[in-house]
Parts: structure tokens; sequence; C-alpha cells
């Protein structure tokens, strides 16, 4: 169990079952405002994938202001084999409930595709990894007080107090990916991808971003 440090205004802890509302709330205004799904719909994606990430997450960190979950930063130790049955259900549960749609099903379809393609870009590289960040989002609303910088922060500290070295990440053009670059990380491969949003589509590009700590 990691324990995060605080501050006046900031608390960081560890993720809670209870979090997994209002970080979905996040992770769907980041990504799937521009979307058109029904509000249902939108709601079982963004908790699918948090629950997708969670199944597999060794390590986490939330940052809580004013009692409510406002940033998270997943982890996974890739010299464990940890899996979270309980959230890996709720993720695929989550998954076949937007399928019912056809717009959604395109977006699970999508991501999957995606997916794929991330575990592409990373074999591509020849390259072994201690782990990698899973998942890194902070409240749009409170951006740019230093709160995905703190989360950073302390994953970098679990990976020195876990004697890990080297650790990877999947970003793309929708992020602001130039945050991992002020930290130091290198794009070591990147992929564009064709996404189907209703009638319409657009192309962004995946990064594929790494680190070596000695």
């Amino acid at each position: 169990m990691n324990r995060c440090s605080s501050t006046d205004e900031v608390t960081y802890r560890t993720f809670q079952p209870s979090d997994i509302l209002p970080l979905s709330e996040i992770l769907k205004k980041a990504w799937l405002q521009n979307d058109p799904l029904l509000p249902g719909d939108a709601d079982c994606l963004a908790t699918s994938y948090l629950c997708a990430i969670l199944s597999s997450a060794d390590w986490t960190c939330v940052a809580v202001y004013e009692d409510k979950p406002v940033g998270i930063i997943c982890a996974h130790n890739h010299h464990r084999h940890t899996f979270h049955i309980n959230y890996a259900l709720k993720a695929a549960g989550c998954a076949l409930s937007t399928c019912i749609h056809a717009n959604s099903a395109d977006d699970v379809s999508d991501y999957c595709k995606s997916e794929y393609m991330d575990a592409c870009m990373l074999k591509e590289t020849h390259m072994q990894f201690d782990a990698c960040i899973s998942l890194l989002a902070v409240n749009s609303n409170i951006k740019g007080h230093g709160i995905g910088g703190s989360l950073y922060r302390h994953f970098i500290e679990y990976m020195e107090s876990a004697k890990l070295h080297s650790f990877y990440l999947f970003t793309d053009s929708y992020c602001d990916y130039s945050f991992y670059e002020h930290q130091g990380l290198k794009c070591i491969k990147k992929h564009g991808f064709l996404w189907r949003t209703g009638e319409h589509s657009e192309t962004s590009e995946f990064y594929l971003y790494a680190n070596q700590r000695a």
C-alpha cells in the first residue's frame, strides 16, 4: 500500500472503491465530451476504461481536494502478475452495456483497436521495461495547480522505493503530451489512428514515451 503525502489543500492517498464515480466523471469530461454518445453510454465507457486500468494496477495515488478525488495516477509493475477480477468484471460489464447502441459500439471497437496498436508500438521497440504509467488524469477545472506534477513525483518515489528503473506510458495528440517532455521523457514511437465519431471521423496521433532511471 502506498502512502502518499499531503499539502495544506490537497491530500494524496491510495485509490478507494468509492472513487470510481468521481474519477470516471473526470475521464468522461476529458475524453468523451465531444463524442455523440448518450449520457449513460459515456458514463459506462469511462467507467469501463477506468476499471480496466485498475484491474492490473499494482500502485495508485489519488489527489483529493475538498474531500473529492480530483486526479489519479496508476502504475503496473511488470515484475508482478496483478489481476483484480472485480474491476475486470466491472469493466467488461460496462463495455458490454455500451455496445447496445451503434455509436457506442464504434467507440468500444475503436478503443480495442487503439489498445492493440499500443501493444504493437511497444513490441516494435524490442525494449524491456520495469513498469508503466497506465493512467494519469486530473480534473480539467483545476489544471495548472501542480496536481499532475505532484502525482507524477509520487510515482517516481514509488519507482525508487520498489527499485524499478525503466518505465513507459502511452498518450495521444488530444492530451498535453508536452507535460511528459517537461518531465524528461522521450517519445520513442508514434502512430496515426482514425477515430470514428458517429458519421464523422478524425485522425489523431498516438505516442509511446519512455524514461530510463539509473
